[in-house]
């Protein structure tokens, strides 16, 4: 029968003291959190990283820990999200991954599954279950923060109020790299102390206003870029009523070169544009002594069908306005000529006036109601769409020579 071998003497230091082996941190760097939670900051942040980007650390976000609160950053330099998520464990970690990368993983990962991540020098590990990815990082220093100033106003809305605003304006707003101080949304206090919000291509104009929030007093001008608009917009979106109906509040602050969204647990800070808007009350007709009233729905229907022959270029829809009626006509060489005849009332002489079909479309669509007006002089004259007198929005749109 063999003998056993005997066991091996432990391992000694040059003294003959036998060495310890290597203790494990108590607490070391890690990363557990829940996929679900991770795919919903990734898909808040990465809305701020450019699809082509020529500097590689800003196609990264930045992840740190503090306690077990998981915080993840990107930025465009001209703005930058940040969005919070409670972890299982966060400790330790501060890294930045590309972004997109990062998010994929979280997509492909079992929605119940739980994250974790830790360095292994320059790479992170990240793993769920039995898969695993090794993702490349680059230094923490070379990434950009945007610093946040005193602000000088701060005030909250209800993230309702805050969607019906910039639903009713910000279609809109200009693409015109000449014009870039059109590129947005104004936001600005109004003679008579309401929040206004105003965005123009120079072609159409959306006003929205509404009552003043506590704090908001003072609020100096302030525009507001697409991109921010169009993200804090989808923001929104995500912000349900909670079970009492009640809609979340939204913190917005500004100190006049910077705006900051807070929607909880996602931050929007944004550069504003440097520029001084145009005077949009100068364009809002007063002196009009023609009123239409009409049904909006039938209206935008009726045009939406007569434009099918329109040109692509003028997309130009003749409405010819009389007492009971309106006739509207559009026409191009190559489809021929659509019209359709609408019951109305319509109070002054007759007129026949043309206007950019698309642009018609996209005011009728934003006058909710039953009924609806425009107010119009003459043919060459900006003509006002609302709903009534007391509507919190109302148009202007510019008619196209007949």
């Amino acid at each position: 029968m063999a003998k056993a071998s005997a066991p091996e003497a432990p391992a000694q230091d040059k003294e003959g003291v036998p060495a310890r082996a290597p203790r494990e941190p108590v607490n070391p760097p890690i990363i557990e959190v829940g996929v679900k939670q991770l795919r919903a900051a990734m898909k808040g942040v990465t809305e701020a990283i450019e699809a082509r980007n020529t500097i590689p650390i800003l196609a990264n976000v930045l992840i740190n820990c503090d306690g077990r609160r998981l915080t993840l950053i990107a930025t465009d330099l001209d703005m930058m999200i940040e969005a919070t998520v409670e972890a299982q464990k966060a400790r330790g970690i501060a890294v930045t991954v590309s972004g997109k990368l990062l998010e994929d993983i979280a997509k492909k990962l079992p929605a119940e599954a739980l994250v974790t991540m830790v360095m292994d020098g320059s790479q992170l590990i990240v793993s769920a279950g039995r898969a695993r990815f090794r993702v490349p990082t680059l230094p923490v220093t070379d990434f950009p923060i945007m610093g946040s100033p005193d602000w000088q106003h701060e005030f909250e809305s209800p993230a309702s109020d805050w969607t019906r605003m910039l639903d009713a304006v910000r279609f809109a707003m200009a693409n015109d790299e000449n014009r870039y101080y059109l590129n947005g949304i104004y936001l600005h206090e109004t003679d008579g102390g309401k929040l206004g919000a105003a965005a123009t291509d120079g072609h159409r104009l959306a006003v929205f206003r509404m009552d003043m929030p506590d704090g908001g007093g003072g609020l100096s001008p302030i525009i507001i870029g697409r991109k921010a608009v169009g993200i804090v917009a989808k923001m929104l979106d995500e912000l349900k009523p909670g079970d009492d109906g009640v809609s979340p509040p939204v913190e917005f602050a500004t100190d006049g070169a910077k705006a900051r969204f807070d929607f909880g647990t996602v931050t929007l800070t944004t550069k504003l544009i440097d520029a001084e808007y145009p005077n949009y009350g100068r364009v809002i007709p007063s002196a009009t002594d023609r009123r239409c009233t009409f049904t909006p729905a039938l209206l935008h229907e009726a045009v939406d069908r007569v434009t099918v022959v329109s040109s692509e270029k003028t997309r130009l829809v003749k409405a010819d306005f009389k007492a009971a009626t309106v006739l509207l006509e559009a026409a191009s060489p190559e489809n021929g000529r659509g019209t359709e005849e609408l019951p109305v009332e319509h109070d002054g002489d007759d007129l026949t006036i043309g206007f950019n079909g698309g642009y018609l479309l996209a005011i009728l669509e934003h006058l909710k109601g039953t009924t609806a007006e425009v107010l119009m002089s003459d043919q060459a004259g900006p003509t006002l769409w609302r709903t009534d007198d007391d509507a919190p929005a109302f148009y202007v749109l510019m008619p196209m020579r007949v």
